[in-house]
């Protein structure tokens, strides 16, 4: 499966031949976190880091190289660079209301209990359409991190 993967991956670099030119840096961002993503689904997490640096280097503002670093942050427990690339794709792209879940995740993690309680309070207040018994659940979850 690994071979596989980094097969695909480096497939898609050779056939694009974009370069690093100005106008292709956020095709070629694009490759970088499409490498990213592909290590990062074998656990090949310095690998995964790697593509996703460059992919921000190359495009500070894809947000998507900046939810994966943060996936391969907390993945490696790294939780303050987790925090600040999610915080950041999350800027990016305020869409990803998922993130806040996320994000509620990395604090729990390291023990920021009364922030993951605000993070999960705003992905409940940005999800309305949240069927009634997964709302319970984190509400009851904001209450039990409240309490520590």
């Amino acid at each position: 499966m690994r071979k596989i993967v980094i097969f695909i991956f480096l497939a898609a670099f050779v056939l694009c031949s974009c370069g690093k030119n100005q106008a292709n840096k956020d095709l070629y961002s694009s490759m970088h976190t499409f490498g990213g993503t592909a290590f990062e689904k074998i656990w090949l997490w310095d690998a995964s880091a790697k593509q996703y640096n460059e992919a921000i280097k190359l495009n500070p503002k894809n947000a998507s190289a900046h939810r994966g670093m943060a996936s391969v942050y907390f993945e490696t427990q790294k939780y303050d660079d987790a925090i600040r690339h999610t915080k950041r794709a999350i800027q990016l792209d305020p869409s990803w209301v998922k993130g806040y879940m996320f994000l509620a995740k990395v604090y729990e993690k390291d023990k920021q209990n009364s922030l993951a309680a605000e993070a999960y309070q705003i992905y409940l207040d940005k999800s309305p359409g949240m069927n009634e018994a997964a709302r319970m659940l984190i509400e009851d979850k904001i209450r039990r991190l409240s309490l520590q």
